[in-house]
């Protein structure tokens, strides 16, 4: 099922095995989970914006028009955070791809 991209490029997905016969990681494994850990710092960064960007600074007194923006701002990035969940969700899904004992 191997697929060959444009220049002989080789994606690591093209085999769907994770686990070698000796149980260490494929390049396929090892690839998931660096994007993995990526999307997750990166998702971390963005669930921590609102409070970074409208209550932290101005602790001890916050207006209730500020805890405002920063659940609007919140609000306004639920659809891309749902996005990211759904994409590791779907990357990172290994249980139905590992062997079972």
């Amino acid at each position: 099922r191997a697929r060959t991209h444009s220049a002989g490029y080789h994606h690591p997905h093209d085999n769907d095995n994770y686990l070698k016969e000796d149980w260490t990681m494929t390049e396929a494994l090892q690839h998931d989970r660096r994007v993995a850990v990526i999307v997750y710092t990166f998702q971390t960064f963005l669930k921590s914006g609102p409070g970074k960007t409208f209550i932290t600074p101005y602790r001890p007194s916050v207006s209730p028009q500020q805890e405002e923006a920063a659940e609007m701002y919140l609000a306004a990035l639920q659809p891309a955070l749902d996005e990211i969940d759904d994409m590791v969700a779907g990357r990172s899904n290994l249980e139905s791809s590992l062997p079972r004992q």
